[in-house]
């Protein structure tokens, strides 16, 4: 979804990044349920990643406040490029 949009939409990075998380929400909470429900959670392990994630995603938030636009797509496709290099090294 963030690229499709950062491509599309015409919004700034940030509207982009935030507007994508937005998006999570309901597929997350559904896929934790049917998860859940399978025993596929382990949740002491969740619960430490919930915790990381927390902290990560609040320190993330004050970083990407101290950065302008212009610097933030350059992260985002800096990101995006290096996933896709490893994504290619994994397909061989």
């Amino acid at each position: 979804v963030t690229p499709i949009l950062a491509i599309s939409s015409g919004m700034s990075q940030h509207a982009v990044v935030g507007t994508s998380m937005v998006a999570m929400i309901f597929p997350s909470a559904v896929s934790l349920y049917t998860h859940h429900r399978l025993g596929n959670v382990r949740w002491p392990v969740g619960r430490m990643l919930l915790l990381g994630s927390a902290l990560g995603a609040a320190v993330g938030v004050q970083v990407a406040r101290s950065v302008d636009d212009p610097t933030m797509k350059k992260i985002f496709a800096t990101g995006m490029f290096l996933l896709g290099i490893k994504t290619l090294h994994g397909a061989r």
